[in-house]
């Protein structure tokens, strides 16, 4: 039986979703209604034969759009109990994983998260909140950043943790959203 991406960890993760959304109203200054969470917990895989505009934006790495007078925003969301920002590598399906398609669609014009919110939950609370820049991201974790650690989640799911710290030096971190 082929393993499919473990939704209790956007479960878990989405226990923040109402906390994200004021955060990011508050930095992009809009209304509550011009962001909006496009993050969708469905169990095991899309269906091939038939994509929506959900599916698309999740194989795309999109969890938020943020509607303003200057442009629509994209955003790629990872909520985590430590300072580590994580990167899949592997994503248990046939599929393109973020360390793949995000870069891709940067060189070739395509849709991507343009920034990451990172959140570090401490128990239900939000600690901490930071802006990425994507493009910075993905530059420094391929020329300069090594990881710290090495992940291989039982749903076949693979991922790489980097620094905060070590991104923020890299110039990665555009804001703290606390």
């Amino acid at each position: 039986m082929s393993k499919s991406f473990d939704q209790s960890r956007k479960e878990w993760a989405s226990q923040t979703t109402d906390d994200i959304a004021a955060l990011l109203q508050s930095y992009y200054d809009v209304e509550s209604r011009q962001v909006v969470s496009v993050e969708n917990q469905q169990s095991g895989r899309y269906s091939r034969t038939e994509l929506t505009p959900t599916s698309l934006l999740d194989y795309a790495g999109v969890d938020w759009m943020v509607s303003t007078e200057q442009a629509t925003h994209t955003l790629a969301e990872r909520v985590t109990r430590g300072q580590n920002v994580t990167i899949r590598t592997d994503n248990g399906t046939d599929r393109p994983s973020e360390s793949e398609a995000i870069p891709s669609a940067i060189r070739n014009g395509g849709l991507y998260p343009t920034r990451f919110v990172f959140v570090r939950r401490d128990g239900q609370d939000v600690a901490g909140a930071w802006l990425l820049d994507t493009k910075r991201l993905f530059e420094a974790i391929q020329t300069s950043v090594e990881p710290c650690k090495y992940i291989n989640n039982d749903d076949g799911t693979k991922g790489r943790a980097y620094r905060l710290g070590d991104l923020a030096l890299e110039g990665v971190v555009v804001d703290s959203l606390l």
